[in-house]
Protein backbone atom coordinates (compact mmCIF):
# COMPACT_ATOMS: atom_id res chain seq x y z
CA UNK A 1 0.00 0.00 0.00
CA UNK A 2 1.35 3.60 -1.04
CA UNK A 3 1.80 5.69 1.88
CA UNK A 4 -0.51 8.82 1.53
CA UNK A 5 1.00 12.70 1.77
CA UNK A 6 -0.69 13.44 4.97
CA UNK A 7 1.48 10.42 6.63
CA UNK A 8 4.44 12.26 6.21
CA UNK A 9 3.67 13.89 9.55
CA UNK A 10 5.20 11.07 11.19
CA UNK A 11 8.06 11.30 9.35
CA UNK A 12 7.95 15.31 11.02
CA UNK A 13 7.43 14.12 14.48
CA UNK A 14 10.20 11.89 14.28
CA UNK A 15 12.19 14.23 13.72
CA UNK A 16 11.37 16.95 16.17
CA UNK A 17 11.70 14.64 18.71
CA UNK A 18 15.38 12.67 18.21
CA UNK A 19 16.38 16.28 18.88
CA UNK A 20 14.59 15.69 22.15
CA UNK A 21 11.96 19.02 21.27
CA UNK A 22 8.09 19.59 21.00
CA UNK A 23 6.50 20.42 17.89
CA UNK A 24 3.91 22.60 19.52
CA UNK A 25 3.86 24.10 22.93
CA UNK A 26 0.95 22.42 25.77
CA UNK A 27 -0.87 25.58 25.62
CA UNK A 28 -4.16 24.30 24.61
CA UNK A 29 -6.17 25.48 22.09
CA UNK A 30 -8.77 28.39 23.23
CA UNK A 31 -11.68 27.36 20.91
CA UNK A 32 -12.02 24.38 22.39
CA UNK A 33 -12.71 25.16 25.40
CA UNK A 34 -14.38 27.98 24.19
CA UNK A 35 -16.96 25.75 22.09
CA UNK A 36 -17.28 23.52 25.23
CA UNK A 37 -18.23 26.56 27.48
CA UNK A 38 -20.94 27.48 25.03
CA UNK A 39 -22.26 24.09 23.62
CA UNK A 40 -22.76 22.18 27.13
CA UNK A 41 -22.37 18.13 26.57
CA UNK A 42 -24.26 15.75 28.27
CA UNK A 43 -22.60 14.04 31.75
CA UNK A 44 -20.87 11.24 30.70
CA UNK A 45 -20.15 12.63 27.15
CA UNK A 46 -17.71 10.63 25.06
CA UNK A 47 -15.51 12.65 23.40
CA UNK A 48 -13.00 12.65 19.84
CA UNK A 49 -9.97 14.44 19.06
CA UNK A 50 -9.08 14.36 15.23
CA UNK A 51 -5.93 14.88 14.77
CA UNK A 52 -4.58 15.35 18.46
CA UNK A 53 -0.75 15.91 17.64
CA UNK A 54 1.69 16.05 21.03
CA UNK A 55 -1.89 16.31 22.88
CA UNK A 56 -2.28 19.85 23.96
CA UNK A 57 -5.90 19.95 23.82
CA UNK A 58 -7.10 16.35 24.68
CA UNK A 59 -4.48 16.53 27.87
CA UNK A 60 -6.29 19.60 28.58
CA UNK A 61 -9.51 17.89 28.65
CA UNK A 62 -8.65 14.54 30.20
CA UNK A 63 -7.07 16.99 33.34
CA UNK A 64 -10.38 18.66 33.72
CA UNK A 65 -11.92 15.15 34.10
CA UNK A 66 -13.38 14.57 30.59
CA UNK A 67 -14.04 11.17 28.85
CA UNK A 68 -11.73 12.16 25.59
CA UNK A 69 -9.99 9.67 22.90
CA UNK A 70 -7.08 11.95 21.06
CA UNK A 71 -6.12 10.54 17.62
CA UNK A 72 -3.60 11.13 15.10
CA UNK A 73 -2.39 9.15 12.29
CA UNK A 74 1.32 9.04 13.17
CA UNK A 75 2.08 6.80 15.51
CA UNK A 76 5.16 8.69 16.60
CA UNK A 77 2.80 11.32 17.77
CA UNK A 78 0.73 8.95 19.45
CA UNK A 79 3.41 6.93 21.17
CA UNK A 80 5.09 10.74 22.53
CA UNK A 81 1.47 11.47 24.01
CA UNK A 82 1.36 8.27 25.84
CA UNK A 83 5.02 8.66 26.85
CA UNK A 84 4.28 12.52 28.29
CA UNK A 85 1.14 11.40 30.10
CA UNK A 86 1.08 7.86 30.95
CA UNK A 87 -1.95 8.23 33.57
CA UNK A 88 -3.76 8.61 30.32
CA UNK A 89 -2.00 6.42 27.47
CA UNK A 90 -4.94 4.25 27.10
CA UNK A 91 -6.57 7.49 25.64
CA UNK A 92 -4.45 8.01 22.70
CA UNK A 93 -4.65 5.97 19.63
CA UNK A 94 -3.61 5.63 16.24
CA UNK A 95 -6.31 6.45 13.51
CA UNK A 96 -6.39 7.26 10.01
CA UNK A 97 -9.67 8.97 9.57
CA UNK A 98 -9.66 9.21 5.93
CA UNK A 99 -8.86 5.50 5.78
CA UNK A 100 -9.96 3.87 8.55
CA UNK A 101 -13.06 3.51 10.97
CA UNK A 102 -14.07 2.50 14.27
CA UNK A 103 -17.36 1.33 16.26
CA UNK A 104 -17.71 4.03 19.19
CA UNK A 105 -19.93 7.08 18.19
CA UNK A 106 -19.32 10.36 20.33
CA UNK A 107 -20.83 13.24 21.83
CA UNK A 108 -18.47 15.66 20.77
CA UNK A 109 -15.62 15.67 17.55
CA UNK A 110 -13.00 18.18 17.43
CA UNK A 111 -10.40 18.53 15.06
CA UNK A 112 -7.63 21.75 15.71
CA UNK A 113 -5.21 22.68 12.62
CA UNK A 114 -6.15 19.35 10.43
CA UNK A 115 -8.49 19.84 8.07
CA UNK A 116 -6.01 22.14 6.04
CA UNK A 117 -3.75 19.57 6.05
CA UNK A 118 -5.90 17.58 3.67
CA UNK A 119 -5.01 18.86 0.15
CA UNK A 120 -7.09 16.48 -1.73
CA UNK A 121 -11.04 17.53 -1.81
CA UNK A 122 -11.76 13.47 -2.18
CA UNK A 123 -9.42 13.22 1.47
CA UNK A 124 -11.77 16.70 2.77
CA UNK A 125 -14.75 14.99 2.27
CA UNK A 126 -13.53 11.12 3.52
CA UNK A 127 -12.90 13.46 6.48
CA UNK A 128 -16.63 15.13 6.59
CA UNK A 129 -17.73 11.46 6.32
CA UNK A 130 -16.15 10.44 8.73
CA UNK A 131 -17.38 12.73 11.55
CA UNK A 132 -21.08 12.39 10.51
CA UNK A 133 -20.67 8.68 10.91
CA UNK A 134 -18.86 8.39 14.22
CA UNK A 135 -21.35 11.75 15.50
CA UNK A 136 -23.75 11.02 17.93
CA UNK A 137 -27.41 12.63 16.76
CA UNK A 138 -27.30 15.92 18.38
CA UNK A 139 -23.48 15.72 18.78
CA UNK A 140 -21.48 18.83 18.11
CA UNK A 141 -18.49 18.93 15.79
CA UNK A 142 -15.91 21.43 15.79
CA UNK A 143 -13.66 21.78 12.40
CA UNK A 144 -10.64 24.40 13.11
CA UNK A 145 -8.42 25.77 10.26
CA UNK A 146 -5.84 27.79 8.97
CA UNK A 147 -4.79 29.71 5.93
CA UNK A 148 -4.80 32.80 4.19
CA UNK A 149 -7.69 32.27 2.09
CA UNK A 150 -9.63 31.61 5.48
CA UNK A 151 -9.70 35.28 5.88
CA UNK A 152 -11.93 35.93 2.60
CA UNK A 153 -14.13 32.75 2.88
CA UNK A 154 -14.26 31.62 6.33
CA UNK A 155 -18.09 30.13 5.62
CA UNK A 156 -17.03 29.25 2.08
CA UNK A 157 -14.50 26.60 3.41
CA UNK A 158 -16.36 24.91 6.75
CA UNK A 159 -19.75 25.61 5.83
CA UNK A 160 -20.62 24.50 2.29
CA UNK A 161 -19.30 20.48 3.35
CA UNK A 162 -21.23 20.36 6.64
CA UNK A 163 -24.35 21.69 5.53
CA UNK A 164 -27.91 20.88 6.15
CA UNK A 165 -27.92 18.26 3.08
CA UNK A 166 -24.94 16.46 4.40
CA UNK A 167 -26.67 16.17 7.96
CA UNK A 168 -25.44 19.23 9.69
CA UNK A 169 -27.45 22.31 10.96
CA UNK A 170 -24.57 25.49 11.88
CA UNK A 171 -26.43 27.26 14.88
CA UNK A 172 -28.58 30.29 14.17
CA UNK A 173 -27.41 33.35 15.73
CA UNK A 174 -23.47 31.12 16.17
CA UNK A 175 -21.13 32.86 13.61
CA UNK A 176 -17.91 31.06 12.45
CA UNK A 177 -15.12 32.74 14.58
CA UNK A 178 -12.38 34.49 12.94
CA UNK A 179 -8.78 34.68 14.43
CA UNK A 180 -5.60 36.08 12.98
CA UNK A 181 -2.41 33.96 13.32
CA UNK A 182 1.23 34.47 12.58
CA UNK A 183 0.74 31.65 9.73
CA UNK A 184 -2.45 33.17 8.22
CA UNK A 185 -5.78 33.25 9.61
CA UNK A 186 -7.72 30.57 12.11
CA UNK A 187 -11.37 30.08 11.20
CA UNK A 188 -13.84 27.61 13.15
CA UNK A 189 -17.11 26.75 13.15
CA UNK A 190 -19.40 24.40 15.39
CA UNK A 191 -21.66 21.94 14.03
CA UNK A 192 -24.72 19.95 15.23
CA UNK A 193 -25.45 16.38 13.64
CA UNK A 194 -29.35 16.81 12.45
Amino acid sequence: MTAKYYEAYDLRYKQIHQQHLQWASDTPSPIVGEVLGRYPLPEGARILEIGCGEGRDALDLLRRGLDVLATDVSPEAVAFCQQKASDFAEHFQVLDCIAGTMEETFDFIYAVAVLHMLVLEEDRQAFYRFIRSHLKPQGWALICTMGVMVRQRPKAILGRPLSRRNGFTREQGKPCGLRGHPAGWWAWMPFRRN
